[in-house]
Parts: structure tokens; sequence; C-alpha cells
């Protein structure tokens, strides 16, 4: 039997009250004794659940173990099993390879002896030919055309058997060669099976070997399971016996228990006031969390603000004075260029490039203070006839010079080819 937790909040519960009166009212002998002996009760019920939870995981590990064991022996007894019905397999293909090679061997012998009686029969063809062309040659009192008719038969006789025995010696070098062949590639898968044979061997010795291990690692896992069965049975035994005892101190415990009712009454609904406090304090911690947030967001996106404000106010500063600069050379070319007749293809191309580096320069500026847009003054222009033509109204002329301060010095002294801001007035009309 396994003793479970709720044995263990049981006597919590039933100690806490007891603290709870032992605050309140102040301790008596009794209630000092009472609690001494159930917190000893407890500490040995606690100690003894631990071993029991200890004994407990070490034999389910023990069987695991045992499982695995087992499960590991069948394994090895199976490969082992395969190895041998493999080398016996191999042993059958290598008894028929040894009979091929054997019988390779007869026939080579075989097919010697006949390449041999056909050298043989060659050699006497070839001697019987040479005797023939030999008997030609030499005089003869036969009468010529009987003695060459003879001679040419045998030289023709003797010409085919020596064609024949070539053929046939021919032939049975082909055999002898391709026997051969045959037996050098038996005498391969010969020595090739030989070394599998012996690989599975020396694998069915090691797997031998293996389930001899795992046949003794079986046998202690079965003895270790077996010694931690009765150390389980042991601590339950003991545990039962606690339960006995923790039995008699919660009846000695329930008259404490009705003293302390009305404390524990107390104690929940403080506890119920704490938890509410609690709660708007959670809250309220919250809410400054989210305004702290919200406070970091807003800091944080105000200095992105200020460096974007400096950088910006730094690029308009430096596109003013590029205006400026160009505006003056601007006059100072046109200028230059009074009272001639006709320009030069240099001085059109100087001027053009002062005017769009200038033109460049004022949409920068008009781009980062939000005017409407640039405009190049023509001849007879004023500021109050640029105000009519984009406003309808020639009294906002002050408009103009204020955004081309940095141009303007005098309102009256603009020139042709300047290149002018064109501020955005709310409520004007225009163009």
């Amino acid at each position: 039997m396994v003793v479970t937790r709720p044995w263990r909040v049981l006597l919590l519960a039933l100690v806490l009250p007891v603290t709870l009166v032992v605050t309140g009212c102040g301790p008596s002998q009794r209630e000092r004794e009472l609690r001494d002996s159930n917190q000893q009760l407890e500490h040995q019920v606690s100690g003894l659940q631990n071993d029991l939870s200890s004994a407990q995981k070490a034999r389910d590990q023990a069987l695991a173990d045992l499982a695995k064991a087992q499960q590991e022996r069948d394994t090895a007894k199976k490969g082992l099993a395969d190895a041998e019905a493999h080398a016996a397999m191999l042993s059958q293909d290598r008894d028929q390879v040894v009979n091929q090679l054997q019988a390779s061997k007869a026939q080579i012998d075989t097919l010697t002896k006949q390449r041999d009686a056909a050298d043989a029969a060659l050699d006497q063809a070839n001697a019987s030919l040479a005797q023939a062309r030999a008997d030609a040659a030499a005089p003869t009192v036969a009468p010529p055309q009987a003695g060459e008719a003879s001679t040419q038969a045998s030289l023709d006789a003797a010409n085919a058997r020596a064609d024949a025995a070539e053929s046939e010696a021919a032939r049975l070098r082909t055999q002898l060669q391709k026997a051969e062949a045959d037996l050098v590639k038996a005498s391969d898968d010969l020595g090739a099976m030989t070394q599998a044979r012996d690989e599975i061997r020396t694998a069915r010795d090691a797997l031998e070997a293996q389930t001899v291990d795992q046949a003794n690692a079986l046998a202690a896992a079965k003895q270790q399971e077996q010694a931690l069965g009765s150390r389980v049975t042991q601590l339950q035994a003991r545990v039962a016996d606690l339960e006995t005892q923790v039995t008699a101190a919660n009846q000695a415990l329930t008259q404490v228990r009705s003293r302390a009712t009305e404390e524990a009454t107390a104690l929940a609904t403080m506890q119920k006031e704490r938890d509410a406090l609690q709660g708007q304090l959670t809250a309220a911690q919250h809410e400054r969390d989210v305004l702290q947030a919200r406070l970091d967001a807003t800091q944080a996106h105000s200095s992105n603000l200020a460096q974007q404000l400096q950088q910006t106010a730094g690029d308009l500063q430096n596109a003013r004075g590029r205006a400026t600069e160009l505006t003056r050379s601007l006059e100072a070319l046109v200028a230059s260029h009074q009272g001639l007749q006709q320009l030069t293809e240099a001085q059109r191309s100087e001027l053009a490039s002062v005017h769009r580096r200038l033109e460049e320069a004022q949409n920068v500026v008009a781009r980062l203070t939000g005017a409407r847009g640039i405009y190049t003054v023509q001849p007879a222009d004023s500021l109050s006839s640029i105000a009519v033509f984009f406003y309808r109204n020639g009294n906002l002329w002050p408009a103009i010079l204020r955004a081309n301060a940095h141009l303007i010095d005098n309102a009256d002294l603009i020139f042709p080819g300047m290149v002018l801001i064109v501020p955005e007035i709310a409520g004007a009309g225009g163009t």
C-alpha cells in the first residue's frame, strides 16, 4: 500500500489550527505536547514517504532495466540465430564452389590431355607434311606425271591432317583458357566465402559473449528487483503503523480543532481583506507600470523629435546659406551680363548652372519649411504682383518677404531669375 499526499495535507490542516490557537490564547502544556507529537509524526511520515518514493522509483528503474536487458538478450539471441543461419548457408555455398572447383580442375586435366594429344597429332601431321614435301622435291625414276600426282596427293592429305590437328588444338586451347578462367573465378569466390564465413563466426562468438553478459545482467536485475520489493514491503508496513498513530493524534486534536474554529474564521476574513487590498495594490501597480511605459515612450518620442528638429534646423540653415550664396552669385552674373547684346555659350551655361543649383537649394528650404513651392522672378515682377498671382491678394507680399529673408534685404530689390520661396498661407486662395 502506498501512502498518498492527502495524509500530509490532513496533518497540516490539523496542525495549522493548533498554531492559531497557540498564537491567540497561549499554549497549554497538553497543547505543546500534542504539537510536538504531531510535528514528530509529520517528520516521520514525511521521511518514510520519501524513502518509500525513492524505493519505488529504484524498483521501477530496476524493472525497466530488467525489461531492457531481456529485450537486448532476445535481440542478441535473434542475431546469433541469424548469424548461424547465414554461416550455414555460406558453408553450403562454399561446398558447392569447392565441388565446382574440383570439377573445373578435372575438366582442365582432361582438356590438357586432349590438347597434348592434339599437339602430338599436329606434330605428326607436320612431320608427314614435311616428309611429303621432301619426297616431292627428291628425284625419282617413276614417270613424271605419275610421281607428281602421287606426291601431290600425299602432300594434300598431310596438309589436311595438319589443318585438322591445328584446328583441334586451337579449340582445345580455347576451352582450356576458359576452364582456367573459371578456375580462377571459383578460387576467388571460395576465398571470399571463406572470409565471410570467418567474419560471421567472429560475430557469432561476440554475440554469444554478449548473450552471456546479458544473462548475467538479467540475473542481477532480478535480484535487485526482489531486494527492492522487500524494502517496499517493509516501508509500507511502517507507513501503516504511522497511519495508526496519526489516527490517534487526530482524535486527540478534535477538541483543539473546535476551539480553533473561531480563530480560523477570523483569519479567513482577514485573508479576504488582505486579498482585496492586494488586488487593489496590484491594479494600482499595473496602472503605474502602464503610465510609466507611456511616459518612457513619450520621452523617447520627444527625444527623437528633438533630434529630428535639430537635424532639420541644421539642414535648413545649410540650405538657406547655399541659397544666399547662389543668389549673390546669380546677381553678380546678371549684373556682369547687363549691356551685352548676346551671351556666349559659356556664359549661358554658367548662368544655367547657378540657377539650377539655386532652385535645388530653394526646393530643400521649401520642403523643410512646408512651403507651397518656389517661383523664379520674371521681368517687371514685384512681391505684391507675385502675391496677387499666388494668393489673389497683393497685401500678402510680407509673407513672401519673411519666407525669403535669407535672400531679400529690400523688398524693392528683386531681380529676374531670382528664385523665391512661396509660403503656404492658411485661408489664402490662389493658383
